[in-house]
């Protein structure tokens, strides 16, 4: 009778086994596949900002050419500088995120990890990032609408609504910061839960 339990046991054991298997497998491809379609992500994130960087670019240098005055030859190299800062800090911040080294559940679970944290860095540089550009931006949109007694006056006609989309502008970008930071904070969370379980 002992013989029958021991070999019952024994087939439950070896089930068990297989389904923890099973599930490990599941687990490991699934994590390869986020890490796999956040490589392109971000491949394609980096791609649409470089065209946006283009974009802007050309046309505030068309802008600066066409209007021909100081102001829009400053406000030109402004987003220029603006670009530059901000391509900076997105190379050095993804350094070492592209792809992982190793071909291993692990070093999957601690690339993702690796960019939840410079998400999150990223998210602390926002504030910062913002308050540099409108503090650059408005006295050069100042001097801009300033220096032309024309302009002057048809930016006074229209004051109230070029503040209030700046202030739409601004709360919108708080509300999508923090959005995503509340995102990258349980993102990281469990795959805080996952390192201590591998």
């Amino acid at each position: 009778m002992s013989a029958g339990i021991d070999g019952e046991w024994e087939g439950w054991a070896a089930d068990w086994r297989a389904d923890g298997k099973a599930l490990e497998t599941s687990a490991r491809v699934d994590v390869r596949r986020k890490v796999r379609l956040h490589t392109v992500g971000l491949i394609a994130w980096t791609a649409g900002e470089a065209l946006f960087s283009i974009a802007a670019l050309v046309y505030a240098a068309w802008w600066a050419s066409r209007d021909q005055g100081a102001p829009a030859i400053a406000l030109a190299l402004a987003v220029f500088l603006l670009l530059a800062v901000c391509w900076t800090y997105a190379l050095w911040n993804r350094r070492g995120t592209w792809r992982p080294s190793v071909e291993s559940t692990r070093e999957f679970v601690e690339i993702s990890y690796l960019r939840a944290r410079r998400k999150l860095r990223t998210i602390r540089w926002l504030p910062y990032f913002v308050g540099f550009e409108v503090l650059l931006a408005a006295p050069l949109a100042f001097w801009g609408v300033a220096s032309d007694p024309e302009r002057l006056a048809r930016y006074h006609e229209t004051w109230q609504l070029r503040f209030g989309l700046l202030a739409f502008f601004l709360l919108a970008v708080a509300l999508g910061v923090a959005w995503w930071r509340r995102r990258v904070l349980r993102e990281l969370e469990e795959l805080e839960e996952l390192r201590e379980t591998m």
